[in-house]
Protein backbone atom coordinates (compact mmCIF):
# COMPACT_ATOMS: atom_id res chain seq x y z
CA UNK A 1 0.00 0.00 0.00
CA UNK A 2 1.61 3.48 -0.69
CA UNK A 3 2.62 5.37 1.90
CA UNK A 4 0.84 8.31 3.33
CA UNK A 5 2.02 11.65 3.62
CA UNK A 6 2.75 11.59 7.23
CA UNK A 7 4.31 8.08 6.37
CA UNK A 8 6.42 9.33 3.72
CA UNK A 9 7.66 12.46 6.02
CA UNK A 10 8.02 10.41 8.59
CA UNK A 11 10.42 8.24 6.49
CA UNK A 12 12.62 11.37 5.57
CA UNK A 13 13.04 12.51 8.79
CA UNK A 14 14.36 9.42 9.94
CA UNK A 15 16.71 9.48 7.30
CA UNK A 16 18.27 13.15 8.06
CA UNK A 17 18.19 11.59 11.89
CA UNK A 18 15.86 14.53 13.49
CA UNK A 19 12.45 12.53 14.59
CA UNK A 20 12.04 15.62 16.85
CA UNK A 21 13.00 18.37 14.05
CA UNK A 22 15.48 20.13 16.20
CA UNK A 23 17.25 20.80 13.01
CA UNK A 24 15.15 20.61 9.60
CA UNK A 25 11.91 22.19 10.48
CA UNK A 26 8.34 20.78 9.30
CA UNK A 27 8.12 24.20 6.36
CA UNK A 28 11.24 23.20 5.21
CA UNK A 29 10.54 19.64 4.77
CA UNK A 30 7.24 20.05 3.50
CA UNK A 31 8.39 22.74 0.93
CA UNK A 32 10.92 20.14 -0.46
CA UNK A 33 8.45 17.62 -0.62
CA UNK A 34 6.98 19.42 -2.84
CA UNK A 35 9.63 20.47 -5.04
CA UNK A 36 10.32 16.90 -5.46
CA UNK A 37 7.01 15.80 -6.61
CA UNK A 38 7.88 18.66 -9.46
CA UNK A 39 10.98 17.29 -10.00
CA UNK A 40 10.51 13.40 -10.46
CA UNK A 41 7.48 13.83 -13.29
CA UNK A 42 10.37 15.02 -15.28
CA UNK A 43 12.59 11.78 -15.69
CA UNK A 44 10.86 10.00 -18.50
CA UNK A 45 10.16 7.16 -16.87
CA UNK A 46 8.20 8.47 -13.71
CA UNK A 47 5.94 11.13 -15.22
CA UNK A 48 2.78 11.96 -13.98
CA UNK A 49 0.38 11.52 -16.86
CA UNK A 50 -2.96 12.99 -16.42
CA UNK A 51 -5.20 13.09 -19.73
CA UNK A 52 -7.86 15.32 -20.16
CA UNK A 53 -11.01 14.77 -22.56
CA UNK A 54 -11.41 17.91 -24.87
CA UNK A 55 -14.16 18.35 -27.33
CA UNK A 56 -13.25 19.44 -31.00
CA UNK A 57 -15.41 21.83 -32.75
CA UNK A 58 -15.34 21.87 -36.57
CA UNK A 59 -19.23 22.85 -37.31
CA UNK A 60 -19.68 24.56 -40.22
CA UNK A 61 -22.90 25.90 -42.72
CA UNK A 62 -24.16 29.25 -44.62
CA UNK A 63 -26.11 32.02 -43.45
CA UNK A 64 -29.87 31.78 -44.82
CA UNK A 65 -30.49 35.47 -43.83
CA UNK A 66 -28.97 38.39 -42.81
CA UNK A 67 -29.41 39.99 -39.43
CA UNK A 68 -27.60 42.33 -37.71
CA UNK A 69 -25.32 41.30 -35.16
CA UNK A 70 -26.49 38.09 -35.51
CA UNK A 71 -25.70 34.28 -37.84
CA UNK A 72 -28.52 32.89 -39.05
CA UNK A 73 -28.54 29.11 -40.00
CA UNK A 74 -32.11 27.80 -40.25
CA UNK A 75 -31.16 25.22 -42.91
CA UNK A 76 -28.56 23.15 -40.04
CA UNK A 77 -30.03 24.18 -36.71
CA UNK A 78 -27.07 23.56 -35.09
CA UNK A 79 -26.40 26.15 -32.63
CA UNK A 80 -26.21 25.09 -28.80
CA UNK A 81 -27.19 27.83 -25.96
CA UNK A 82 -23.53 27.03 -24.75
CA UNK A 83 -21.74 28.67 -27.63
CA UNK A 84 -21.40 32.20 -25.86
CA UNK A 85 -20.13 30.29 -22.49
CA UNK A 86 -17.36 28.90 -24.43
CA UNK A 87 -16.93 31.82 -26.48
CA UNK A 88 -16.93 29.93 -29.56
CA UNK A 89 -15.47 31.61 -32.68
CA UNK A 90 -17.00 32.20 -36.00
CA UNK A 91 -15.11 32.46 -38.96
CA UNK A 92 -16.73 34.37 -42.00
CA UNK A 93 -15.35 32.30 -45.06
CA UNK A 94 -16.79 34.84 -47.47
CA UNK A 95 -15.44 37.67 -46.59
CA UNK A 96 -12.08 36.37 -44.28
CA UNK A 97 -13.26 37.85 -40.83
CA UNK A 98 -13.78 36.61 -37.37
CA UNK A 99 -16.50 37.00 -34.39
CA UNK A 100 -17.21 35.41 -31.28
CA UNK A 101 -20.54 33.86 -30.62
CA UNK A 102 -22.27 36.48 -27.37
CA UNK A 103 -25.72 34.96 -27.32
CA UNK A 104 -27.93 32.54 -27.84
CA UNK A 105 -31.83 33.25 -29.18
CA UNK A 106 -32.59 29.37 -30.62
CA UNK A 107 -30.70 26.80 -32.48
CA UNK A 108 -30.75 29.00 -36.01
CA UNK A 109 -29.89 31.99 -34.23
CA UNK A 110 -26.77 33.19 -31.95
CA UNK A 111 -25.59 36.66 -31.33
CA UNK A 112 -22.36 37.60 -33.11
CA UNK A 113 -19.98 40.33 -30.99
CA UNK A 114 -19.26 41.62 -34.64
CA UNK A 115 -21.53 41.99 -37.78
CA UNK A 116 -19.89 40.11 -40.13
CA UNK A 117 -22.51 37.35 -41.70
CA UNK A 118 -25.07 37.67 -44.36
CA UNK A 119 -27.64 35.59 -46.10
CA UNK A 120 -25.52 33.09 -48.19
CA UNK A 121 -22.51 33.71 -46.83
CA UNK A 122 -19.93 30.70 -46.07
CA UNK A 123 -19.16 30.12 -42.04
CA UNK A 124 -16.65 28.27 -39.77
CA UNK A 125 -17.25 27.60 -35.83
CA UNK A 126 -14.33 27.48 -33.48
CA UNK A 127 -13.19 26.69 -29.95
CA UNK A 128 -12.70 29.58 -27.61
CA UNK A 129 -9.44 31.85 -29.13
CA UNK A 130 -8.89 29.09 -31.69
CA UNK A 131 -8.54 29.51 -35.43
CA UNK A 132 -8.70 26.30 -36.77
CA UNK A 133 -11.00 22.67 -36.31
CA UNK A 134 -7.49 21.26 -35.34
CA UNK A 135 -7.00 23.21 -32.20
CA UNK A 136 -7.74 22.85 -28.41
CA UNK A 137 -8.46 26.25 -25.72
CA UNK A 138 -6.49 24.76 -22.86
CA UNK A 139 -5.80 27.82 -21.05
CA UNK A 140 -7.78 26.66 -18.18
CA UNK A 141 -5.52 23.09 -18.26
CA UNK A 142 -4.10 23.03 -14.45
CA UNK A 143 -0.61 22.67 -13.66
CA UNK A 144 1.32 20.91 -16.09
CA UNK A 145 4.74 20.63 -17.08
CA UNK A 146 4.64 19.52 -20.41
CA UNK A 147 2.24 18.54 -23.49
CA UNK A 148 2.96 14.55 -24.34
CA UNK A 149 0.73 14.14 -27.27
CA UNK A 150 -2.76 14.11 -28.69
CA UNK A 151 -5.07 11.19 -29.42
CA UNK A 152 -7.18 11.48 -32.04
CA UNK A 153 -10.05 9.87 -33.00
CA UNK A 154 -9.98 7.72 -29.60
CA UNK A 155 -10.90 4.65 -29.02
CA UNK A 156 -8.46 2.91 -31.00
CA UNK A 157 -5.58 0.26 -30.36
CA UNK A 158 -3.05 1.33 -30.94
CA UNK A 159 -4.28 4.70 -29.67
CA UNK A 160 -3.75 7.58 -32.24
CA UNK A 161 -1.06 9.55 -30.63
CA UNK A 162 -0.50 13.14 -32.97
CA UNK A 163 2.51 15.38 -32.36
CA UNK A 164 1.08 18.72 -31.60
CA UNK A 165 2.80 22.13 -30.54
CA UNK A 166 1.13 25.10 -28.23
CA UNK A 167 0.09 28.23 -29.45
CA UNK A 168 0.86 31.02 -26.61
CA UNK A 169 -0.38 29.42 -23.46
CA UNK A 170 -3.58 28.79 -24.20
CA UNK A 171 -4.01 26.75 -27.65
CA UNK A 172 -3.08 23.67 -28.80
CA UNK A 173 -2.69 22.85 -32.22
CA UNK A 174 -2.13 19.11 -33.23
CA UNK A 175 -0.99 17.88 -36.12
CA UNK A 176 -3.72 15.98 -38.62
CA UNK A 177 -3.72 16.13 -42.26
CA UNK A 178 -7.68 16.20 -42.54
CA UNK A 179 -10.63 18.06 -41.32
CA UNK A 180 -12.09 16.71 -38.16
CA UNK A 181 -15.35 15.26 -38.24
CA UNK A 182 -18.18 17.75 -37.99
CA UNK A 183 -19.25 18.02 -34.76
CA UNK A 184 -22.86 19.02 -35.75
CA UNK A 185 -24.37 17.72 -32.53
CA UNK A 186 -27.49 16.83 -34.51
CA UNK A 187 -25.54 14.26 -36.54
CA UNK A 188 -24.76 11.01 -34.90
CA UNK A 189 -21.33 8.99 -35.39
CA UNK A 190 -19.19 11.95 -35.21
CA UNK A 191 -15.63 11.43 -33.37
CA UNK A 192 -15.59 14.70 -31.54
CA UNK A 193 -13.28 14.49 -28.92
CA UNK A 194 -9.77 14.46 -28.43
CA UNK A 195 -7.88 13.42 -25.41
CA UNK A 196 -4.49 15.63 -24.11
CA UNK A 197 -1.77 13.79 -22.14
CA UNK A 198 -0.20 16.22 -19.55
CA UNK A 199 2.65 15.64 -17.64
CA UNK A 200 1.97 16.88 -14.14
CA UNK A 201 3.92 17.05 -10.24
CA UNK A 202 3.08 14.04 -8.82
CA UNK A 203 0.82 14.03 -5.93
CA UNK A 204 1.11 12.99 -2.25
CA UNK A 205 -2.27 13.99 -0.78
CA UNK A 206 -2.14 15.33 3.20
CA UNK A 207 -5.58 14.34 3.84
CA UNK A 208 -6.05 11.58 6.45
CA UNK A 209 -10.08 10.47 4.88
CA UNK A 210 -9.72 10.11 0.54
CA UNK A 211 -13.38 9.28 0.74
CA UNK A 212 -16.72 11.32 0.23
CA UNK A 213 -19.96 11.84 -1.41
CA UNK A 214 -21.58 14.32 -3.38
CA UNK A 215 -23.82 16.48 -1.34
CA UNK A 216 -26.55 18.16 -3.60
CA UNK A 217 -30.30 16.72 -3.39
CA UNK A 218 -30.41 17.92 -7.44
CA UNK A 219 -26.89 16.49 -8.43
CA UNK A 220 -24.78 18.19 -10.91
CA UNK A 221 -25.15 19.03 -14.42
CA UNK A 222 -22.28 18.30 -17.25
CA UNK A 223 -19.90 20.75 -17.60
CA UNK A 224 -20.03 22.05 -13.89
CA UNK A 225 -16.50 22.80 -11.47
CA UNK A 226 -17.67 23.88 -8.26
CA UNK A 227 -19.68 21.38 -6.54
CA UNK A 228 -20.24 20.55 -2.61
CA UNK A 229 -19.48 17.38 -0.98
CA UNK A 230 -19.41 15.36 2.25
CA UNK A 231 -18.17 12.42 4.05
CA UNK A 232 -14.49 13.76 4.70
CA UNK A 233 -12.64 14.33 7.75
CA UNK A 234 -14.00 16.86 10.01
CA UNK A 235 -11.70 19.64 9.73
CA UNK A 236 -8.92 18.80 6.88
CA UNK A 237 -7.80 20.89 4.21
CA UNK A 238 -8.46 19.66 0.39
CA UNK A 239 -5.46 21.47 -1.14
CA UNK A 240 -5.17 23.05 -4.63
CA UNK A 241 -3.89 20.09 -6.98
CA UNK A 242 -5.21 17.65 -4.86
CA UNK A 243 -6.70 15.02 -7.85
CA UNK A 244 -10.04 12.68 -7.25
CA UNK A 245 -12.34 10.49 -9.03
CA UNK A 246 -16.33 10.31 -9.02
CA UNK A 247 -17.85 7.15 -9.21
CA UNK A 248 -19.35 6.33 -12.48
CA UNK A 249 -17.26 9.00 -14.55
CA UNK A 250 -13.66 8.26 -15.71
CA UNK A 251 -12.20 11.78 -15.82
CA UNK A 252 -9.33 12.38 -13.33
CA UNK A 253 -10.21 15.40 -11.69
CA UNK A 254 -7.84 18.28 -10.20
CA UNK A 255 -9.21 20.85 -7.16
CA UNK A 256 -7.96 24.17 -7.76
CA UNK A 257 -8.60 25.99 -4.90
CA UNK A 258 -7.73 25.09 -1.29
CA UNK A 259 -10.99 24.88 1.04
CA UNK A 260 -11.08 23.46 4.49
CA UNK A 261 -13.88 21.16 5.57
CA UNK A 262 -16.23 21.86 8.16
CA UNK A 263 -18.52 19.30 10.17
CA UNK A 264 -16.97 17.16 7.31
CA UNK A 265 -17.87 19.10 4.43
CA UNK A 266 -16.52 21.68 1.77
CA UNK A 267 -17.39 23.01 -1.24
CA UNK A 268 -14.95 22.12 -3.88
CA UNK A 269 -13.95 23.91 -7.77
CA UNK A 270 -12.12 21.22 -9.84
CA UNK A 271 -10.71 20.88 -13.18
CA UNK A 272 -12.02 20.08 -15.83
CA UNK A 273 -15.66 20.22 -15.72
CA UNK A 274 -18.03 17.11 -14.94
CA UNK A 275 -18.41 14.75 -18.38
CA UNK A 276 -21.52 14.26 -17.33
CA UNK A 277 -24.34 15.14 -14.76
CA UNK A 278 -24.01 13.38 -10.96
CA UNK A 279 -25.97 12.38 -8.49
CA UNK A 280 -26.58 13.52 -4.82
CA UNK A 281 -24.28 10.97 -3.04
CA UNK A 282 -22.34 9.79 -5.39
CA UNK A 283 -18.58 8.54 -3.94
CA UNK A 284 -15.95 10.76 -4.37
CA UNK A 285 -12.56 9.25 -4.01
CA UNK A 286 -9.29 11.48 -3.65
CA UNK A 287 -5.71 9.85 -5.03
CA UNK A 288 -3.53 9.24 -1.92
CA UNK A 289 -0.37 9.11 -3.75
CA UNK A 290 0.86 9.32 -7.80
CA UNK A 291 4.20 7.98 -6.83
CA UNK A 292 4.98 4.62 -7.64
CA UNK A 293 5.48 2.40 -4.39
CA UNK A 294 8.76 1.11 -5.76
CA UNK A 295 9.62 4.84 -6.03
CA UNK A 296 9.11 5.76 -2.58
CA UNK A 297 12.36 4.92 -1.04
CA UNK A 298 13.99 7.00 -4.28
CA UNK A 299 11.89 9.60 -3.34
CA UNK A 300 12.46 10.14 -0.09
CA UNK A 301 16.54 10.18 -0.86
CA UNK A 302 15.50 12.54 -3.00
CA UNK A 303 14.00 15.12 -0.37
CA UNK A 304 16.85 14.91 2.10
CA UNK A 305 19.45 15.24 -0.61
CA UNK A 306 17.62 18.50 -1.32
CA UNK A 307 17.14 19.57 2.15
CA UNK A 308 20.73 18.97 3.06
CA UNK A 309 22.10 21.32 -0.21
CA UNK A 310 19.66 23.70 0.59
CA UNK A 311 19.92 23.76 4.21
CA UNK A 312 23.65 24.93 4.39
CA UNK A 313 23.45 28.64 3.83
CA UNK A 314 22.16 28.23 7.14
CA UNK A 315 25.72 28.25 8.77
CA UNK A 316 26.92 30.90 5.88
CA UNK A 317 26.54 33.60 8.34
CA UNK A 318 28.27 32.04 11.32
CA UNK A 319 32.14 33.04 11.63
CA UNK A 320 35.36 31.05 12.01
CA UNK A 321 36.07 27.59 10.87
CA UNK A 322 32.77 25.78 12.23
CA UNK A 323 30.39 28.00 9.94
CA UNK A 324 32.51 26.82 6.72
CA UNK A 325 32.87 23.29 7.96
CA UNK A 326 29.12 23.06 8.77
CA UNK A 327 28.69 24.62 4.69
CA UNK A 328 31.18 22.23 3.52
CA UNK A 329 29.58 19.40 5.38
CA UNK A 330 25.95 19.65 4.58
CA UNK A 331 26.57 20.80 0.56
CA UNK A 332 29.29 17.95 0.21
CA UNK A 333 26.86 15.42 1.78
CA UNK A 334 23.93 16.38 0.00
CA UNK A 335 25.57 16.56 -3.45
CA UNK A 336 26.60 13.53 -3.02
CA UNK A 337 23.53 11.65 -2.33
CA UNK A 338 21.46 14.22 -5.26
CA UNK A 339 23.92 12.72 -7.56
CA UNK A 340 23.51 9.10 -6.67
CA UNK A 341 19.55 9.25 -7.03
CA UNK A 342 19.50 11.17 -9.97
CA UNK A 343 21.60 8.57 -11.36
CA UNK A 344 18.75 6.05 -9.97
CA UNK A 345 16.12 8.17 -11.35
CA UNK A 346 17.71 8.42 -14.77
CA UNK A 347 18.69 4.55 -15.64
CA UNK A 348 14.86 3.74 -14.69
CA UNK A 349 14.33 6.66 -17.46
CA UNK A 350 14.44 5.42 -21.40
CA UNK A 351 16.56 7.79 -23.49
CA UNK A 352 14.45 10.44 -25.44
CA UNK A 353 13.72 9.79 -28.62
CA UNK A 354 11.95 12.01 -31.12
CA UNK A 355 8.72 10.29 -32.29
CA UNK A 356 6.40 11.17 -35.64
CA UNK A 357 3.49 10.57 -34.43
CA UNK A 358 0.79 9.77 -37.78
CA UNK A 359 -1.24 12.78 -39.03
CA UNK A 360 -3.91 11.35 -40.65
Amino acid sequence: MSRAYSDLRDLVESKLQDTSNAEFGLPEINFEIEESLKEVSGYSGYRHIVEVAFSIESRQGTATSTSANNLVDATKSQFVSTDPTNEKVVYNDTDKTWATIVSYSSTSQVGLSKDIMASGEVYYIFNKRCQNSRQLYIGDSWDYTEILGVEYPTAYFPRRLRSSRTIGRDILEFDLDRLPDDSNSTLVGQRTEAVVQFNRPHILSQLTDWAGEINNGAGYAAGVTTMAIDGMGSTETIEEGEEFYIENLRQLYTITADVTTSANAATISFYPGLEAAVTDNDDITFVKSSLPQGLEETFAELVVARILVNHAPKYASQLGLMGRTQVNIYISLGERKLLDVRNKLQRASPPKVRHYAPRE
